[in-house]
């Protein structure tokens, strides 16, 4: 992680790390094994 905090702003590392950690809660508290739902392609 301190290669991303160096490269990022503080807050960004923080809110990634928040979206981490609340997806790991999510599919712990629900007993569900996690899917990863792949990424949209971006529009041209």
């Amino acid at each position: 992680m301190s290669q991303l905090a160096q490269r990022a702003p503080r807050n960004k590392v923080v809110a990634i790390a928040n979206k981490l950690a609340r997806m790991a809660w999510a599919v712990l508290s629900s007993g569900k094994e996690y899917r990863h739902q792949p990424l949209q392609p971006a529009a041209a």
